[in-house]
């Protein structure tokens, strides 16, 4: 079944509501508490969850041509030889032709390749996101919304707590997997991206 992205953002909301005995929603646009705490913190928990680790079906590979100095604001010519447009959905870049020889301001890469094949942290769309990265970023979310909501250092240590647990189980799983396959293209197009492993 695919769920789209608005209910999957909602039902791992829902499960953050009920970590901190909170009500359920139906919508981020009510104007009750628990809609606006989720609508608030909701892209920030998934954003950091995602950034943490390099979670296999969060990584993808791909191929990008340089482009011309003269497009950009930025000169790094004593530097870098060559320029590209990094990707709006990448979050963090592991590695750039096997190494991190390069400059990133998160707009630019600067580097002396020619071309590049880059390695990176996809942010998924909510309604590609495994079942076990949504219960961290259930976890992650519940601690977000518990740390505006709660005086009780306890129960936001307990959460905290549960969230590191959760992500050390499903990281050394998530690192016994096979490893990400597929056919590197060159990219000029957003929509031109590598899946991750199947």
């Amino acid at each position: 079944m695919i769920i789209s992205s608005n209910n999957q953002a909602l039902l791992i909301c829902n499960i953050a509501l009920s970590y901190i005995g909170l009500n359920s929603i139906i919508s981020f646009e009510d104007t009750n508490k628990e809609s606006s705490l989720c609508k608030f913190w909701y892209e920030l928990s998934k954003i950091e969850v995602l950034s943490s680790y390099p979670f296999k079906s969060t990584i993808r590979e791909i191929s990008l041509k340089p482009i011309k100095n003269s497009s950009l604001n930025y000169d790094l010519s004593n530097l870098y030889q060559n320029y590209y447009i990094l990707p709006k959905n990448c979050l963090e870049i592991i590695s750039i032709n096997g190494t991190n020889e390069y400059y990133n301001n998160h707009e630019i890469i600067a580097c002396n390749f020619s071309p590049i094949i880059m390695r990176y942290i996809y942010k998924l769309e909510d309604n590609e996101i495994p079942i076990n990265i949504s219960k961290l970023i259930a976890i992650k979310l519940a601690c977000n919304m518990s740390m505006a909501l709660h005086n009780d250092t306890n129960f936001l240590n307990y959460i905290l707590k549960r969230f590191d647990i959760e992500f050390k189980k499903i990281a050394n799983l998530d690192a016994q997997k096979g490893n990400i396959r597929g056919v590197i293209k060159d990219v000029e197009e957003e929509t031109s991206w590598i899946l991750s492993r199947r």
